[in-house]
């Protein structure tokens, strides 16, 4: 995905909207870096495709970790399954 780009373009954008929905992020989430990831470029805090990879990695460390975060699930009785 950000192999060999030399810019921040449209279809970098895209490409990596269509990653984050096909990865299973969720839209919320995906929406959620998107918008964080494009205030930083058009702040010029990323000017790479490069430096918009350790970013999005930077945000997505952040989100998963996150002291107090615990998985509960609500089981009810209902079978579940976890992927």
């Amino acid at each position: 995905l950000f192999l060999g780009k030399k810019e921040i373009d449209a279809s970098l954008w895209e490409d990596l909207e269509t990653a984050l929905l096909q990865a299973d992020v969720g839209v919320s989430t995906t929406r959620y870096l998107l918008d964080k990831l494009t205030g930083r470029v058009s702040r010029q805090t990323i000017a790479s495709p490069e430096a918009l990879l350790s970013e999005l990695k930077s945000l997505l460390i952040e989100l998963i970790d996150k002291p107090g975060l615990v998985f509960k699930p609500k089981l009810a009785g209902r079978p579940w399954v976890l992927l």
